[in-house]
């Protein structure tokens, strides 16, 4: 969660408005052994996704 709230804050430091969602991805490396091969995937990683131009970004 404390990753979550630094980028909050980050992103409220933004000088223009930018219309978008926060979500927690969580994924597979594909390292062979690796834990997320029992599926415990790695994260979460938090990304702002945005709409640009019709095509969906994520920072």
């Amino acid at each position: 969660m404390k990753q979550k709230e630094r980028l909050l804050r980050d992103i409220q430091g933004c000088s223009g408005m930018l219309q978008g969602s926060l979500v927690a991805l969580y994924r597979r490396c594909g390292k062979k052994g690796c834990r997320c091969e029992r599926g415990e995937k790695h994260g979460p990683a938090y990304y702002l996704s945005y709409k640009e131009s019709g095509v969906t970004k994520m920072v």
